[in-house]
């Protein structure tokens, strides 16, 4: 699946112990990549006038970036990225005994 706009890939990169990010887009048919280097530039903290993004992702761009990251082993270091699997295992599980109590003609 291509998804449209700006995109984060990459993969992690095992000989410097790291996750190597490139920045993608199509564009009339054709595939570009991000070459340029970040410029940093200084500017107080608590400025007024806001930060300004360095750049932007869709929703389905973040989400395939927290795959990609997933995919290479990161996990959240919270511990929170394992709820939606154990919630799924327990509605699996939740599934399995009725169908057994109903083969079985066990009431619950």
């Amino acid at each position: 699946m291509m998804i449209k706009g700006l995109q984060i890939t990459g993969c992690r990169d095992f000989r410097t112990k790291g996750f190597n990010f490139w920045l993608c887009e199509e564009r009339d048919g054709k595939y570009l990549e991000a070459k340029s280097k970040l410029e940093m530039v200084e500017r107080e903290l608590f400025s007024t006038d806001g930060f300004d993004n360095t750049f932007h992702v869709s929703d389905e761009a973040a989400q395939a970036l927290l795959d990609d990251l997933w995919a290479a082993g990161y996990r959240p270091s919270n511990g929170n990225g394992h709820e939606g699997q154990l919630a799924a295992t327990k509605d699996h599980l939740a599934d399995m005994r009725k169908i057994a109590f109903n083969k079985l003609h066990i009431q619950e």
